[in-house]
């Protein structure tokens, strides 16, 4: 059977293969450097899942947080080795407030069962909302009567199913109270701000104070600084409202258009990556699995530390 020739793309605005190559050194040092990441990350989410003690409630946010990571720094990896960097933000932002969340929870001390609660039960309560207004009569007005079809019915009976379950769970004893007081943004509760922006910029202040106090600071990068870079240029690249980058000088002054997969923030965007995972996985094996702790940092020392700190030193020719 006969397919046809395979149409080739237009390489004044579609040239992978020239875009792969402008981008080769950070390619060849970021993928494999993202991958073990991720491929010790697979190993360290098992033993922590082994190694806690506090109870499975309790657990579930930090360990749920992490495979959330891992997860997505393992998209980030595949979409920068074919230079997709603006779409790879899309899985990198996850990760990022994931590891935001993660982060925050381990930073309660003595609290810190309870800010690992807190975030259960703040995920069940959007959880329920979802639900909510995927119901059928959600969006009725008050005066207004649906008149159903049988599969609706059957919608109905499943949504108000799965939300009594929820409220269920929210009525169990080690979460009942944690339930009256927490909202969806749970961590207001615990001094973190009311948005993810304030809450980047705490973990910082955080930060800083250890340093002063004398303390290690382990934070792998500036989450105000990385919260800008992926929220402001997500939100534009994700709404199409970027035309900084969408349009650019050509020949004879003329505007032309950038092509696609631009590679210029290559370099940003693993650099988070890095940072991500590895802060997620030292927060986690301190916690969990304290014994591994030595060998963690051997691994660091051994298959991360050089690459990590070369990713910073990296231009890309984009010209």
């Amino acid at each position: 059977m006969s397919t046809g020739t395979p149409t080739p793309p237009f390489t004044p605005l579609f040239n992978p293969d020239e875009v792969k190559k402008q981008a080769e050194p950070i390619i060849t040092l970021a993928c494999p450097l993202l991958r073990e990441l991720v491929n010790h990350g697979s190993h360290a989410f098992v033993e922590c899942q082994a190694g806690q003690t506090g109870g499975i409630d309790e657990a579930l946010g930090p360990l749920r947080l992490y495979y959330q990571v891992i997860e997505m720094i393992d998209g980030v990896e595949v979409q920068l080795r074919e230079v997709c960097v603006y779409p790879a933000m899309t899985a990198l932002r996850s990760a990022w407030e994931a590891n935001l969340h993660q982060a925050f929870i381990h930073a309660q001390g003595d609290r810190f069962s309870e800010a690992a609660l807190a975030w259960l039960v703040a995920s069940i309560k959007q959880r329920i909302k979802g639900l909510q207004n995927k119901h059928p009569a959600a969006h009725l007005r008050p005066d207004q009567v649906a008149v159903f079809r049988e599969q609706d019915l059957k919608l109905i009976e499943d949504i108000e199913r799965r939300i009594k379950g929820l409220e269920a769970a929210l009525r169990e004893p080690h979460v009942r109270d944690l339930a009256q007081r927490i909202g969806t943004k749970w961590y207001k509760a615990f001094g973190g701000g009311k948005n993810l922006f304030e809450l980047s910029v705490h973990m910082d202040r955080l930060a800083a104070e250890r340093a002063a106090a004398g303390g290690e600071d382990e934070t792998l990068l500036s989450r105000r600084q990385a919260y800008q870079f992926l929220s402001n240029m997500y939100s534009e690249v994700i709404h199409g409202g970027d035309f900084n980058r969408f349009v650019t000088e050509g020949e004879g002054g003329k505007a032309a258009f950038i092509g696609f997969r631009d590679p210029r923030p290559i370099v940003q965007v693993a650099s988070i990556a890095a940072g991500t995972i590895l802060e997620s996985t030292r927060l986690m094996v301190r916690k969990y699995r304290p014994d591994r702790n030595d060998d963690l940092v051997a691994w660091y020392k051994r298959n991360v530390q050089q690459p990590y700190l070369e990713l910073s030193r990296i231009n890309v020719n984009t010209e």
